[in-house]
């Protein structure tokens, strides 16, 4: 059964919560855009990248473009051997707006039983 097809913004909703979510756990930040389609369950496209484009542009994401010490783009999973390509490897990770944003969206409040603390939520 085909899956549901969400909007641009949905789409780009799930991305962003990719990303949140790997800061939230303290995971490495930076994904390729196969990554991100793969943790979303979805087929890398140009779709995908080209949401991505519009996140960066938006400024909820910065990409940067990783170059090998010769001064060679990388390929995607071909490491330092790679020969010189025209497109090249590019990282995506949380720009330091939205990385703020996050950290002032989440707080913890105390709970208290008869005066005393008892426990802290975390509000979201």
């Amino acid at each position: 059964m085909p899956g549901k097809a969400f909007s641009r913004g949905v789409r780009k909703l799930h991305i962003m919560q990719v990303f949140l979510k790997r800061f939230e756990d303290e995971e490495p930040s930076e994904m390729t855009s196969v990554q991100v389609a793969r943790s979303l369950n979805l087929e890398p496209s140009f779709h995908i990248r080209g949401l991505l484009a519009e996140l960066v542009s938006d400024g909820s994401l910065k990409v940067r473009k990783v170059i090998d010490n010769r001064g060679q783009n990388l390929k995607v999973g071909q490491g330092g051997n790679a020969p010189k390509s025209d497109g090249g490897m590019y990282l995506f990770s949380l720009s330091d707006k939205a990385r703020t944003d996050a950290e002032k969206k989440v707080r913890e409040v105390p709970v208290k039983v008869n005066g005393k603390q008892a426990g802290q939520l975390r509000l979201f």
